[in-house]
Protein backbone atom coordinates (compact mmCIF):
# COMPACT_ATOMS: atom_id res chain seq x y z
CA UNK A 1 0.00 0.00 0.00
CA UNK A 2 2.77 2.44 0.96
CA UNK A 3 4.62 1.69 -2.28
CA UNK A 4 1.42 2.29 -4.28
CA UNK A 5 0.96 5.69 -2.62
CA UNK A 6 4.57 6.67 -3.23
CA UNK A 7 4.25 5.69 -6.88
CA UNK A 8 1.00 7.66 -7.21
CA UNK A 9 2.72 10.77 -5.84
CA UNK A 10 5.66 10.30 -8.22
CA UNK A 11 3.22 9.94 -11.11
CA UNK A 12 1.39 13.15 -10.18
CA UNK A 13 4.63 15.13 -9.87
CA UNK A 14 5.94 13.68 -13.13
CA UNK A 15 2.71 14.50 -14.96
CA UNK A 16 2.84 18.13 -13.82
CA UNK A 17 6.54 18.51 -14.61
CA UNK A 18 6.27 16.86 -18.01
CA UNK A 19 3.23 18.92 -18.97
CA UNK A 20 4.94 22.17 -18.01
CA UNK A 21 8.45 21.27 -19.20
CA UNK A 22 8.23 23.39 -22.33
CA UNK A 23 6.96 26.91 -21.93
CA UNK A 24 6.03 29.21 -19.09
CA UNK A 25 3.20 27.91 -16.89
CA UNK A 26 1.15 29.05 -13.94
CA UNK A 27 -0.84 26.75 -11.70
CA UNK A 28 -4.05 26.67 -9.68
CA UNK A 29 -5.00 24.08 -7.07
CA UNK A 30 -8.64 23.25 -6.35
CA UNK A 31 -9.74 20.81 -3.65
CA UNK A 32 -12.63 19.58 -5.82
CA UNK A 33 -13.18 19.17 -9.55
CA UNK A 34 -15.63 22.00 -10.11
CA UNK A 35 -17.68 22.61 -13.24
CA UNK A 36 -15.54 25.54 -14.36
CA UNK A 37 -12.50 27.59 -13.34
CA UNK A 38 -14.09 30.86 -12.39
CA UNK A 39 -13.74 33.97 -10.25
CA UNK A 40 -15.66 34.43 -7.02
CA UNK A 41 -17.59 37.29 -8.66
CA UNK A 42 -18.79 35.04 -11.49
CA UNK A 43 -19.86 32.37 -9.00
CA UNK A 44 -21.75 34.95 -6.95
CA UNK A 45 -23.51 36.42 -9.97
CA UNK A 46 -24.43 32.96 -11.24
CA UNK A 47 -26.08 32.24 -7.88
CA UNK A 48 -27.77 35.61 -7.40
CA UNK A 49 -28.93 36.22 -10.95
CA UNK A 50 -30.00 32.72 -11.89
CA UNK A 51 -33.31 32.92 -13.74
CA UNK A 52 -33.13 36.70 -14.21
CA UNK A 53 -34.06 37.56 -17.77
CA UNK A 54 -31.80 39.72 -19.92
CA UNK A 55 -28.81 39.23 -17.64
CA UNK A 56 -25.78 37.63 -19.27
CA UNK A 57 -22.97 37.04 -16.78
CA UNK A 58 -20.37 36.90 -19.56
CA UNK A 59 -21.30 40.41 -20.69
CA UNK A 60 -22.19 41.99 -17.35
CA UNK A 61 -19.43 40.78 -15.02
CA UNK A 62 -16.89 43.51 -15.81
CA UNK A 63 -19.62 46.16 -15.52
CA UNK A 64 -20.41 44.86 -12.02
CA UNK A 65 -16.67 44.80 -11.21
CA UNK A 66 -16.31 48.43 -12.32
CA UNK A 67 -19.22 49.44 -10.10
CA UNK A 68 -17.64 47.66 -7.13
CA UNK A 69 -14.32 49.38 -7.79
CA UNK A 70 -15.95 52.81 -7.94
CA UNK A 71 -17.46 52.24 -4.49
CA UNK A 72 -14.30 50.67 -3.08
CA UNK A 73 -12.30 53.80 -3.96
CA UNK A 74 -14.30 55.71 -1.36
CA UNK A 75 -12.67 53.44 1.26
CA UNK A 76 -9.02 53.78 0.22
CA UNK A 77 -6.42 56.26 -0.94
CA UNK A 78 -5.24 53.76 -3.56
CA UNK A 79 -6.00 54.61 -7.17
CA UNK A 80 -4.85 51.54 -9.08
CA UNK A 81 -7.75 49.22 -9.95
CA UNK A 82 -5.46 46.20 -9.89
CA UNK A 83 -3.98 47.09 -6.48
CA UNK A 84 -7.47 47.51 -5.02
CA UNK A 85 -8.63 44.22 -6.49
CA UNK A 86 -5.49 42.52 -5.17
CA UNK A 87 -6.23 43.63 -1.61
CA UNK A 88 -9.93 42.83 -1.91
CA UNK A 89 -9.01 39.33 -3.05
CA UNK A 90 -6.52 39.00 -0.20
CA UNK A 91 -9.08 40.07 2.39
CA UNK A 92 -11.65 37.60 1.09
CA UNK A 93 -13.66 40.02 -1.01
CA UNK A 94 -15.57 39.07 -4.15
CA UNK A 95 -13.65 40.02 -7.30
CA UNK A 96 -13.17 38.96 -10.90
CA UNK A 97 -9.60 37.84 -10.19
CA UNK A 98 -8.70 34.15 -10.26
CA UNK A 99 -5.79 33.06 -8.04
CA UNK A 100 -2.91 31.20 -9.64
CA UNK A 101 0.65 30.55 -8.48
CA UNK A 102 4.00 30.21 -10.22
CA UNK A 103 4.88 27.24 -7.97
CA UNK A 104 3.09 23.96 -8.64
CA UNK A 105 3.88 22.78 -5.09
CA UNK A 106 1.66 25.56 -3.74
CA UNK A 107 -1.06 24.51 -6.18
CA UNK A 108 -0.75 20.96 -4.90
CA UNK A 109 -1.24 22.21 -1.34
CA UNK A 110 -4.50 23.96 -2.26
CA UNK A 111 -5.64 20.86 -4.15
CA UNK A 112 -5.10 18.71 -1.05
CA UNK A 113 -5.77 20.90 2.00
CA UNK A 114 -9.50 20.09 2.34
CA UNK A 115 -12.45 18.14 0.88
CA UNK A 116 -10.78 14.82 1.68
CA UNK A 117 -13.83 12.91 0.43
CA UNK A 118 -13.39 14.34 -3.08
CA UNK A 119 -10.73 14.29 -5.76
CA UNK A 120 -8.87 17.57 -6.24
CA UNK A 121 -7.04 18.94 -9.24
CA UNK A 122 -4.11 21.09 -10.37
CA UNK A 123 -4.83 23.36 -13.32
CA UNK A 124 -1.99 24.33 -15.65
CA UNK A 125 -2.22 27.41 -17.84
CA UNK A 126 0.52 28.01 -20.40
CA UNK A 127 1.48 31.65 -20.68
CA UNK A 128 1.88 33.04 -24.17
CA UNK A 129 1.65 36.61 -25.34
CA UNK A 130 -1.93 35.99 -26.51
CA UNK A 131 -2.96 34.33 -23.22
CA UNK A 132 -1.36 37.11 -21.14
CA UNK A 133 -3.30 39.72 -23.09
CA UNK A 134 -6.56 37.81 -23.03
CA UNK A 135 -6.48 37.11 -19.30
CA UNK A 136 -4.54 40.19 -18.13
CA UNK A 137 -2.12 37.96 -16.17
CA UNK A 138 -0.27 40.01 -13.60
CA UNK A 139 1.67 39.66 -10.35
CA UNK A 140 0.83 41.88 -7.35
CA UNK A 141 3.13 44.79 -6.56
CA UNK A 142 5.93 43.92 -4.14
CA UNK A 143 4.54 46.28 -1.49
CA UNK A 144 1.27 44.34 -1.46
CA UNK A 145 2.73 40.85 -1.37
CA UNK A 146 2.77 39.58 2.24
CA UNK A 147 1.09 36.19 2.18
CA UNK A 148 0.86 36.49 -1.59
CA UNK A 149 4.65 36.26 -1.76
CA UNK A 150 4.66 33.01 0.24
CA UNK A 151 2.04 31.66 -2.15
CA UNK A 152 3.92 32.94 -5.24
CA UNK A 153 0.63 34.47 -6.29
CA UNK A 154 -0.25 35.68 -9.74
CA UNK A 155 -3.70 36.76 -10.88
CA UNK A 156 -5.79 36.04 -13.95
CA UNK A 157 -8.60 38.42 -14.88
CA UNK A 158 -10.94 37.09 -17.53
CA UNK A 159 -13.46 39.39 -19.18
CA UNK A 160 -16.06 36.65 -18.68
CA UNK A 161 -14.93 35.53 -15.22
CA UNK A 162 -13.84 32.04 -16.27
CA UNK A 163 -11.07 30.31 -18.18
CA UNK A 164 -11.79 28.47 -21.39
CA UNK A 165 -11.41 24.68 -20.82
CA UNK A 166 -9.45 24.14 -24.04
CA UNK A 167 -6.72 26.54 -22.84
CA UNK A 168 -5.75 24.54 -19.75
CA UNK A 169 -4.41 21.16 -18.74
CA UNK A 170 -5.68 19.36 -15.64
CA UNK A 171 -3.95 16.88 -13.34
CA UNK A 172 -6.39 15.07 -11.08
CA UNK A 173 -5.41 14.45 -7.45
CA UNK A 174 -7.17 11.31 -6.14
CA UNK A 175 -8.75 11.78 -2.72
CA UNK A 176 -6.83 8.77 -1.37
CA UNK A 177 -3.51 10.52 -2.03
CA UNK A 178 -4.29 13.96 -0.59
CA UNK A 179 -3.04 13.40 2.96
CA UNK A 180 0.16 11.74 1.71
CA UNK A 181 0.83 14.59 -0.70
CA UNK A 182 0.52 17.02 2.20
CA UNK A 183 3.20 15.01 3.98
CA UNK A 184 5.37 15.19 0.86
CA UNK A 185 4.89 18.97 0.73
CA UNK A 186 6.05 19.30 4.34
CA UNK A 187 9.50 18.26 3.15
CA UNK A 188 9.45 21.45 1.05
CA UNK A 189 8.35 23.55 4.05
CA UNK A 190 4.80 23.93 2.77
CA UNK A 191 2.40 23.84 5.74
CA UNK A 192 -0.80 25.75 6.54
CA UNK A 193 1.24 28.14 8.71
CA UNK A 194 3.75 28.88 5.92
CA UNK A 195 1.06 29.29 3.26
CA UNK A 196 -1.26 31.43 5.43
CA UNK A 197 1.60 33.29 7.09
CA UNK A 198 -0.09 36.44 8.34
CA UNK A 199 -2.77 37.56 10.80
CA UNK A 200 -5.47 36.91 8.21
CA UNK A 201 -4.29 33.31 8.31
CA UNK A 202 -4.75 33.32 12.07
CA UNK A 203 -8.22 34.83 11.69
CA UNK A 204 -9.08 32.06 9.22
CA UNK A 205 -8.30 29.50 11.91
CA UNK A 206 -9.30 31.46 15.03
CA UNK A 207 -12.81 30.10 15.37
CA UNK A 208 -11.51 26.59 15.03
CA UNK A 209 -9.05 27.17 17.89
CA UNK A 210 -12.05 27.70 20.17
CA UNK A 211 -14.32 25.05 18.68
CA UNK A 212 -11.68 22.35 18.79
CA UNK A 213 -11.47 22.71 22.58
CA UNK A 214 -15.26 22.79 22.81
CA UNK A 215 -15.41 19.50 20.95
CA UNK A 216 -13.44 17.75 23.69
CA UNK A 217 -16.00 18.74 26.35
CA UNK A 218 -18.83 17.30 24.27
CA UNK A 219 -17.55 13.74 24.72
CA UNK A 220 -18.86 13.60 28.26
CA UNK A 221 -21.83 15.97 28.13
CA UNK A 222 -25.32 14.52 27.70
CA UNK A 223 -26.58 11.12 26.57
CA UNK A 224 -24.97 9.37 23.63
CA UNK A 225 -27.55 10.51 21.06
CA UNK A 226 -27.37 14.15 22.15
CA UNK A 227 -23.59 14.00 22.27
CA UNK A 228 -23.37 12.56 18.77
CA UNK A 229 -25.62 15.29 17.38
CA UNK A 230 -23.68 18.07 19.10
CA UNK A 231 -20.39 16.62 17.93
CA UNK A 232 -21.71 16.49 14.38
CA UNK A 233 -22.83 20.12 14.55
CA UNK A 234 -19.58 21.31 16.12
CA UNK A 235 -17.47 19.42 13.60
CA UNK A 236 -19.49 20.93 10.75
CA UNK A 237 -18.75 24.41 12.10
CA UNK A 238 -15.05 23.68 12.43
CA UNK A 239 -14.86 22.01 9.01
CA UNK A 240 -16.09 25.16 7.32
CA UNK A 241 -13.29 27.34 8.69
CA UNK A 242 -10.59 24.89 9.75
CA UNK A 243 -10.30 21.99 7.30
CA UNK A 244 -6.75 20.98 8.10
CA UNK A 245 -5.96 22.04 11.67
CA UNK A 246 -4.16 19.23 13.48
CA UNK A 247 -5.70 19.77 16.92
CA UNK A 248 -9.22 19.64 15.56
CA UNK A 249 -8.44 16.48 13.59
CA UNK A 250 -7.04 14.86 16.71
CA UNK A 251 -10.19 15.70 18.68
CA UNK A 252 -12.36 14.33 15.90
CA UNK A 253 -10.32 11.14 15.94
CA UNK A 254 -10.95 10.84 19.67
CA UNK A 255 -14.68 11.27 19.05
CA UNK A 256 -14.69 8.53 16.40
CA UNK A 257 -12.70 6.27 18.69
CA UNK A 258 -15.15 6.78 21.54
CA UNK A 259 -18.00 5.83 19.21
CA UNK A 260 -16.12 2.66 18.25
CA UNK A 261 -15.29 3.71 14.70
CA UNK A 262 -11.60 2.88 14.85
CA UNK A 263 -11.02 3.09 11.11
CA UNK A 264 -12.26 6.69 10.94
CA UNK A 265 -10.35 7.54 14.11
CA UNK A 266 -7.12 6.27 12.56
CA UNK A 267 -7.67 8.41 9.45
CA UNK A 268 -8.10 11.51 11.63
CA UNK A 269 -4.96 10.79 13.66
CA UNK A 270 -3.04 10.14 10.43
CA UNK A 271 -4.19 13.49 8.99
CA UNK A 272 -3.41 15.36 12.22
CA UNK A 273 0.15 14.02 12.12
CA UNK A 274 0.47 14.87 8.44
CA UNK A 275 -0.37 18.49 9.29
CA UNK A 276 1.84 18.55 12.38
CA UNK A 277 4.42 15.75 12.53
CA UNK A 278 5.46 16.88 16.03
CA UNK A 279 1.96 16.79 17.56
CA UNK A 280 2.54 14.48 20.52
CA UNK A 281 -1.12 14.01 21.51
CA UNK A 282 -1.98 12.68 18.06
CA UNK A 283 1.11 10.45 18.02
CA UNK A 284 0.14 8.96 21.39
CA UNK A 285 -3.45 8.45 20.30
CA UNK A 286 -2.35 6.73 17.12
CA UNK A 287 0.17 4.58 19.00
CA UNK A 288 -2.58 3.45 21.37
CA UNK A 289 -4.89 2.66 18.45
CA UNK A 290 -2.16 0.71 16.66
CA UNK A 291 -1.71 -1.31 19.85
CA UNK A 292 -5.45 -2.01 20.06
CA UNK A 293 -5.28 -3.26 16.48
CA UNK A 294 -2.24 -5.43 17.31
CA UNK A 295 0.03 -3.38 15.03
CA UNK A 296 2.87 -3.45 17.54
CA UNK A 297 5.56 -2.31 15.11
CA UNK A 298 3.61 0.81 14.09
CA UNK A 299 2.74 1.53 17.72
CA UNK A 300 6.42 1.31 18.69
CA UNK A 301 7.34 3.60 15.80
CA UNK A 302 4.97 6.34 17.02
CA UNK A 303 6.14 5.96 20.62
CA UNK A 304 9.75 6.22 19.48
CA UNK A 305 8.87 9.49 17.75
CA UNK A 306 7.31 10.78 20.99
CA UNK A 307 10.48 9.88 22.91
CA UNK A 308 12.58 11.59 20.27
CA UNK A 309 10.53 14.77 20.66
CA UNK A 310 10.86 14.60 24.45
CA UNK A 311 14.60 13.83 24.41
CA UNK A 312 15.75 17.48 24.58
CA UNK A 313 13.73 17.89 27.79
CA UNK A 314 15.01 14.62 29.22
CA UNK A 315 18.61 15.73 28.70
CA UNK A 316 18.21 19.00 30.63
Amino acid sequence: MAEDIQQAIKNIISEIEEESAEGKYIYRGEAECYKEISSSLRRQLNDQMRGVRNFDVDEEIEIVQAEDLAIAKDYTHMTSDFDILTLLQHFGGVTNLIDFTTDYHIALFFACEKSFANDGRVILLKRTEAIDQKYLIKKPRQQLMGRLEAQNSIFVRSSTGFIEPHEISVVTIPKEVKSFLLRYLQQKNIFPVTVYNDLLGFIKFQRGFRDSFMAASLYFDGDSETRAERLKRTFANIESVLPSYARFLNYRGMAYEQKGDLESAMKEYDQAIVNDPNYIDALLNRARLHKLRSDDALSTQDLARVLELHRPNLNT
